[in-house]
């Protein structure tokens, strides 16, 4: 597949497999529902998702793939918001300026009780880290299943 030419640029996805195109609408649908909510132009992700929505449609329909679609929409939007923790976490650490992040405490994400920053970046970076191995699982299922070639996205 060749990346789809769209208003303002083109697709970012050259020669790209089932499961990759999914994973960008995935992501595309997210900044698209949030940019509105924030009333921000999503233009170019509009046309970005209409281009590949157009890939998607050349397609047969497989229920094998498709529902390790669903799982990867769900698992893009655990990422958003823990990433989302993550911004949140570093702000407020930025705002500090202590020279030692272990000597800093700050507010946990929505339960207001000081913390050392390490208790809460850690697990936390571990969890972006365990859900980003289940993406590229996903991913990499969808390209198997829907009979795309295509290698492996990370390196190991």
């Amino acid at each position: 597949m060749a990346a789809a030419d769209v208003a303002g640029g083109s697709t970012k996805l050259v020669n790209a497999g089932l499961g990759d195109v999914s994973d960008r609408l995935t992501i595309l649908a997210l900044k698209i529902l949030v940019g509105q909510e924030q009333g921000r132009d999503v233009t170019h992700f509009s046309n970005e998702h209409a281009a590949l929505l157009t890939q998607i449609r050349s397609r047969t329909l497989n229920a094998k793939w498709f529902e390790a679609v669903l799982s990867l929409a769900a698992v893009n939007g655990l990422l958003w918001h823990a990433e989302d923790d993550l911004k949140a976490l570093r702000l407020e650490w930025m705002v500090q300026q202590t020279p030692s992040a272990a000597e800093v405490t700050i507010t946990a994400v929505g339960d207001g009780v000081k913390r050392r920053v390490a208790d809460l970046v850690l697990p936390l970076a571990f969890r972006i880290q365990g859900l980003n191995e289940q993406r590229a699982e996903l991913v990499a299922q969808i390209n198997r299943e829907a009979g795309d070639g295509a290698g492996a996205e990370k390196l190991s």
